[in-house]
């Protein structure tokens, strides 16, 4: 069960933020950027660019370390630093930037995650267990969807982005203690 909070807990937690976002991003580049659909299409490029990037970076590399932990960590902290780098510095370079960024990170998360979770997983409990991870994964994406829309009300869109970069980094801590 502890493989499983392991790796259940990064993918949530980068499918949270990533869901903040994704939810935010219209308003983002609207009242932020002060830009149009051209402008979010090119986040959205950017961001699926980046991801490739990070899952084949990830595939490649993450079982070279001692700790593949190590690598969920570092692409946690990635897309939380990303997330900030939204929130705080406000032009269309950054912004491209950032979006490349968070890609990267999500997808060394995802699949760095997702293969230690298969590791970790005795060859009669997977299927369930993938199930399981992949509840917790829908769980996270439909809880950002729906407090996403409040939370822009409440605080503003810069605001959000920084708690999601929050929960993030707080779970790539997490995660971190868990495993030493």
């Amino acid at each position: 069960v502890t493989g499983v909070q392991t790796c259940a807990l990064p993918i949530s937690a980068a499918t949270f933020a990533g869901s903040c976002f994704g939810a935010a991003a219209s308003l983002y580049v609207r009242d932020i950027l002060l830009r149009g659909p051209s402008m979010l299409a090119a986040i959205s490029a950017f961001i699926g660019a980046g991801t490739i990037c990070g899952a084949a970076i990830s595939g490649r590399f993450f079982t070279r370390f001692r700790n593949p932990l190590t690598f969920v960590r570092g692409g946690m902290t990635t897309a939380s630093a990303s997330l900030l780098s939204f929130a705080g510095i406000r032009n269309e370079s950054t912004a491209l930037a950032a979006s490349l960024v968070l890609g990267c990170g999500v997808g060394a998360v995802t699949v760095a995650a997702a293969a230690l979770l298969q590791g970790q997983t005795p060859p009669h409990l997977r299927g369930r267990i993938s199930g399981l991870s992949a509840a917790f994964i829908s769980f996270a994406q439909l809880a950002a969807l729906l407090l996403s829309g409040s939370l822009v009300t409440w605080i503003s869109v810069p605001a959000l982005l920084v708690f999601s970069s929050a929960v993030l980094f707080a779970a790539a801590f997490s995660v971190g203690a868990e495993t030493g």
